[in-house]
């Protein structure tokens, strides 16, 4: 799940961890990813079925500094990877 939003983003919190919980219900999931930005400011989620929700926070990227980039690409590429091993491990 991904929201990209203008202003506060605290002000969007809720409505993200409300997509991801019911992702976990609807999908009968133990762990949903969620990212929000405001396009300089980056926030990955991490909420688990028992309720629990974890936050890496990226702030204020440059959007001239590859550097930036290359680690928001890199927490995007992990959050795929473990959503992925996750899907195998509920498929067997």
């Amino acid at each position: 799940m991904v929201e990209a939003k203008r202003g506060l983003m605290i002000e969007h919190r809720p409505q993200l961890i409300a997509e991801l919980y019911s992702i976990n219900i609807q999908n009968q999931t133990d762990i949903s990813y969620g990212i929000l930005t405001d396009g300089f400011q980056w926030e990955f989620y991490k909420l688990y079925k028992s309720g629990i929700c974890k936050k890496t926070r990226v702030k204020y990227l440059d959007q001239e500094n590859i550097q930036s980039w290359e680690i928001i690409a890199g927490l995007i590429s992990t959050l795929i990877s473990q959503s992925y091993e996750e899907s195998k491990e509920l498929s067997k």
